[in-house]
């Protein structure tokens, strides 16, 4: 199964399964541009912003409690790569 989850729920699948878990870190492409380039944006005020782009970098940070590590601005690209670097399952 492939989940898409944030941190906290990485952890807690882990707590459950570590024997069964494998784990990649796709990091999002959060930057200095993509923060100000939001900034612009009337959607969010900026309080919004400065929280999410906070919770991006300390999620960021844990990059090392990962398995695997995949760095791509291509999406398509990062999951071929992770499905070719699982363990075959059966």
């Amino acid at each position: 199964m492939l989940f898409d989850i944030d941190l906290q729920g990485t952890q807690q699948l882990r707590e459950r399964a570590r024997d069964d878990l494998v784990s990649v870190f796709i990091p999002a492409a959060i930057d200095r541009r993509v923060g100000a380039a939001a900034a612009h944006s009337r959607a969010d005020d900026k309080r919004v912003i400065r929280a999410r782009m906070a919770k991006a970098g300390d999620e960021m940070s844990h990059w090392a409690e990962y398995d695997y590590v995949v760095v791509n601005r291509d999406l398509d690209r990062r999951l071929a790569m992770c499905a070719r670097s699982l363990p075959p399952s059966g």
